[in-house]
């Protein structure tokens, strides 16, 4: 089906539901808002130096914060970890070359653009879990894992092996699928480093599924010497927990939710299963007025609570779009709307200049910004279906800011209704 690029990217079911809202007046939607951490940092160790790499979050203009402790880094410990170095976009990698042989936690976290420093620390994610520790020579010999067992437990699967020396890394992959060359490596997942010594890794599963797991010294990764042998360092038939044994109970998450809980909608009286008014009263029951002390009680309780202010959201830039140095390309275009019909308000003008700017495929950040900015300019031409639809499609990205301009859609809405009678 033929749609005009303003719409093309809200199709189906999205469109449907956003009527149903309309509709029904319902509160407001939640948003869940992406975790703005890097991912899958990873140690290696290669001498007398300690490789670190990571993938960058996706918030641009971000750039990234490199610590190292002697403690595991958590938001407990954070405190006392020593900030290596700031690493710019792109990079996902740094080296460092601790003072001794100690054994060194390391943590890698996000600082926006506007400066403001993420510090959910999540293990295996932005901070490792295990120690490393520089070998006493860089020009060690690989080391060659065997015996490599995986047995399933109550909480998930324990990999056993022997390690005829120590002073390295091992990497610890798992697959669905067999492990038998360099290629598979290239579908499996990276679920953990073993330090210096360890001859056992615990790995937290999902039941029902079957594994299978390999053992491989970091070196010979990065020298591309990698060598599977099943049985030694790669396992020969898959470990499966059973789907009844509770499975992953194991896996530790993080201290604190990074998404909003969504709204309860009660709709129906608990007791009574009548339906609920808009007061919150059941239909057809008859009110019961307050005793003197709980009426005198809850005047109290309101007289402390600030009047509502009852002006609307205001138009604006966002704080990417206030940056003190000019944007190149795609950003340039967008400033310029923004300083032009934008900033005076001419909102006929702004909306058909960044209805022109999103008739091109631009980068996914930009595009997002600018549908933000339709909406709004929707909004004050009176457009509220139009900008409900235009916010619902960036509510996502940008929860803050388009919540209390959905909020005024739907008063805007009520009122059009009020107004239209029965």
């Amino acid at each position: 089906m033929d749609e005009s690029p303003r719409f093309a990217y809200d199709t189906g079911m999205k469109r449907i539901f956003a009527c149903l809202l309309l509709g029904l007046l319902a509160v407001p939607l939640s948003a869940q808002s992406e975790a703005s951490t890097v991912s899958g940092l990873r140690a290696s160790v290669d001498g007398q130096s300690i490789w670190l790499f990571w993938t960058d979050s996706p918030l641009p203009g971000a750039s990234y914060l490199v610590f190292r402790s002697t403690r595991a880094i958590t938001e407990d410990t954070f405190s006392g970890a020593v900030r290596l170095a700031v690493v710019p976009a792109g990079r996902g990698a740094y080296s460092d070359t601790p003072p001794d042989g100690k054994s060194y936690f390391y943590a890698v976290l996000v600082r926006e653009r506007t400066g403001t420093i993420d510090t959910l620390f999540v293990p295996s994610r932005n901070a490792t879990s295990l120690g490393v520790a520089v070998g006493t020579s860089g020009s060690a010999a690989p080391v060659d894992v065997a015996g490599l067992t995986a047995t399933a437990t109550a909480d998930g699967v324990t990999l056993a092996f022997r390690s005829p020396q120590a002073g390295a890394v091992l990497v610890v992959y798992r697959s669905t699928r067999p492990i038998r060359s360099v290629s598979d490596l290239l579908n499996a997942v990276t679920v953990g480093l073993v330090g210096s010594g360890a001859t056992t890794f615990d790995d937290a599963v999902v039941p029902g599924i079957p594994y299978f797991y390999a053992v491989i010294d970091a070196k010979t990764l990065r020298t591309g010497t990698v060598s599977l042998t099943p049985g030694a360092n790669a396992t020969e038939e898959p470990v499966e927990l059973a789907p009844d044994s509770g499975g992953n109970a194991a896996v530790e998450l993080a201290p604190e939710r990074p998404r909003p809980l969504p709204y309860l909608v009660i709709t129906s009286g608990l007791q009574s299963g009548h339906p609920l008014t808009p007061s919150g009263q059941a239909e057809g029951a008859p009110a019961t007025p307050l005793s003197a002390a709980a009426a005198a009680a809850v005047a109290s309780l309101l007289a402390g609570i600030p009047a509502k202010a009852a002006a609307g959201p205001t138009p604006g830039p966002l704080k990417e779009d206030t940056a003190v140095s000019p944007g190149l390309g795609d950003e340039a275009t967008l400033e310029a709307i923004l300083g032009g019909p934008f900033a005076a308000r001419s909102w006929g003008d702004a909306a058909q200049a960044l209805e022109d700017f999103l008739s091109v495929e631009r980068p996914k950040a930009v595009a997002a910004r600018a549908r933000l900015y339709l909406a709004e300019a929707d909004y004050e031409l009176g457009k509220y279906r139009a900008s409900f639809l235009e916010f619902l499609s960036v509510e996502d990205r940008f929860y803050a800011a388009a919540q209390p301009w959905m909020t005024a859609i739907y008063a805007k809405l009520r009122e059009d209704n009020a107004s239209a009678g029965p």
